[in-house]
């Protein structure tokens, strides 16, 4: 996984550009735990 990136970084960024880090570091986080087995699913939700 790719280093968070720096406040002021952040801060500088658009909207746009910020939704898309926001949703590669979820993406990130699910490849993460889907290879760590980490998933979990909730029943109630099927």
């Amino acid at each position: 996984m790719q280093l968070k990136r720096d406040v002021s970084e952040i801060k500088k960024m658009t909207v746009k550009e910020r939704k898309v880090e926001g949703m590669r570091q979820i993406k990130a986080a699910f490849e993460q735990a889907a290879a760590a087995g980490n998933l979990k699913v909730g029943a109630s939700s099927l």
